[in-house]
């Protein structure tokens, strides 16, 4: 169990399950916010278990297991209610410190899950574009220079972290409910230039070269600090597609040439690092973004900012927080070594963003209870069946994508690739965007009434496949198409390891082939009857 939070009898008016549903939706912003037609939000999940889909989701969110909606819901029956509006400052002592428990315990989990050193920190955050914003405002309170920031693969971040790299508000609504304006600068917090943008691929959809990449953030970098600025670098480890930008050498060049004027924030939202490699980044004195709903399959969104001892060392210097970050952090947020900037922060518990983390904690929990070399066995075995069925699909144009540069030892965890990128063709044709996304829909529906189709496998017309968002990518000549695609995730390999030591059988790559399978040929059917898809779950339906 999270905390020791017993002795709170829960009084709230809607029954256990439904209640923590809805608490599992707030404290974030209007990604969370859930469609009342099908229960789902934007990303096509659930804030409760759905135990019959097929889900290949986590390099975008995946809908909440039974697993962790049980860890949460045991957490969430021995905690008093707190108003997240109206923060602590009305409610009994007792009810906040036993939110402000839960946040502290959760900080701890993770630092013990992820084998942090003692002086390393962690700030919580209701997603990693808050992370990413989070990790801005630190930098810019220790400069006396204005801050401006250079985004890696930014063609293949979270839609928002160009804008949160620049001191923007990402979105309509901040996570503690009032609403924004997108674009807009935050008070204290806002660059006064735009942040620089850096694609990972090229016109041809093709991984840009790594020394060209390098070079682009080189002369960024110089760009900005010869125009006055100190830089922010937010490098990429883990696009949507699994890219890795700019190399380990360019950013110890950057750290050498430039010193405490550069900041590398290595935007590890993705989750596909090992242990060894996150900590490698935090010996370097880099920051790290990190969720818990991606690669750990944790319910959407849940993000935490990382930061190394020497780095602690220097926050606790600073004298003040930015006023705009009222809007997205809290005191509870923050750990003590950094006591001067919290306390310029609201006393206010943000209740939805450490249920979501207690959710995810139970995944991590269970994920990292598997044996090291079982977990990158299962990783690889999982990874090669996946690859090897979509190309078994004629109809599926797998995505160009390279080795990570500098990816070290390749027994590591994570050394293959973990997210499969891929086109659908129709008569020799890649679908555009706009059909990709009606496809995509469609998959994660029950389709069977829709298409009326005699001949069709109606079985699997209904079964429900959840798989990542579609990304805009470039063919060259062919124009702009959508790539869907499917991942590993730490659900699926403590799946096979609890199956493992049932039935003392090994690893089991087959059930994976045939959850893949059902998903890749439901997208075949779907692509046989594209223009029922399109009328029904189009832009325009």
């Amino acid at each position: 169990m999270l905390a020791n939070l017993s002795g709170f009898q829960s009084e709230r008016s809607l029954d256990g399950a439904s209640a923590l549903a809805t608490v599992l939706t707030g404290g974030s912003d209007e990604r969370l916010e859930v469609d009342p037609g099908n229960s789902r939000n934007r990303y096509g999940c659930q804030p409760y278990p759905r135990p019959d889909e097929i889900s290949f989701a986590s390099s975008t969110a995946s809908t909440i297991s039974q697993h962790a909606f049980d860890a949460a819901s045991a957490v969430f029956d021995r905690l008093p209610p707190i108003d997240d509006r109206n923060g602590a400052k009305h409610a009994p002592a007792n009810h906040v410190q036993a939110w402000h428990a839960l946040s502290e315990r959760i900080k701890h989990d993770l630092k013990r899950l992820l084998e942090l050193d003692a002086q390393s920190e962690v700030v919580l955050s209701p997603s990693g574009t808050d992370a990413a914003l989070l990790a801005f405002a630190l930098a810019g309170r220790l400069r006396s220079r204005p801050v401006a920031s250079v985004v890696a693969a930014a063609d293949e971040s979270g839609s928002g972290v160009a804008l949160a790299a620049s001191g923007c508000h990402f979105g309509a609504a901040a996570p503690h409910g009032r609403r924004v304006t997108k674009g807009e600068p935050i008070p204290g917090v806002a660059s006064v230039a735009e942040a620089v943008r850096v694609k990972s691929r090229d016109a041809s959809g093709h991984p840009r070269p790594w020394l060209e990449v390098d070079d682009e953030i080189r002369g960024s970098a110089a760009s900005l600090i010869a125009q006055g600025f100190d830089v922010v670098v937010y490098a990429m480890d883990h696009s949507k597609t699994g890219l890795r930008y700019p190399s380990g050498a360019c950013l110890q060049q950057l750290t050498a040439t430039y010193g405490d004027a550069v900041t590398i924030v290595i935007d590890a939202c993705q989750a596909r690092l090992s242990r060894s490699r996150l900590k490698e980044c935090l010996a370097r004195g880099h920051m790290v973004l990190l969720t818990g709903s991606k690669f750990f399959s944790g319910p959407p969104l849940s993000g935490a900012l990382l930061f190394p001892a020497r780095l602690a060392e220097r926050f606790q210097t600073i004298d003040r927080s930015a006023s705009g970050l009222a809007d997205y952090t809290s005191q509870y947020d923050w750990p003590a070594s950094c006591a001067a900037f919290r306390s310029a922060l609201p006393a206010r518990s943000n209740n939805g963003q450490l249920l979501r983390w207690a959710a995810a904690i139970a995944e991590m929990q269970r994920y990292f209870a598997v044996p090291e070399l079982y977990r990158t066995i299962a990783l690889r075995e999982t990874a090669a069946v996946m690859a090897r069925t979509i190309r078994q699909h004629p109809n599926l144009e797998m995505l160009p994508s390279e080795p990570c540069p500098a990816a070290g030892d390749d027994r590591d965890e994570f050394a293959t690739p973990t997210i499969f990128s891929f086109g659908v063709k129709r008569n020799r044709k890649l679908l555009s965007m706009g059909q990709a996304r009606a496809l995509y829909h469609a998959l994660n529906e029950d389709v069977a009434s829709v298409l009326r189709v005699s001949g069709i496998d109606a079985e699997l017309a209904a079964v429900p496949c959840h798989i990542g968002q579609p990304v805009a990518c470039s063919s060259g000549a062919g124009g702009p198409f959508g790539a869907l695609r499917v991942s590993v995730d730490a659900r699926m390999i403590a799946e096979q390891w609890a199956v493992r030591e049932s039935a003392n059988s090994g690893v089991r790559p087959q059930s994976i082939h045939k959850r893949i399978k059902a998903v890749l040929d439901k997208i075949q059917l779907l692509t046989d009857n594209l223009e029922r898809i399109e009328q029904q779950f189009g832009e325009s339906a």
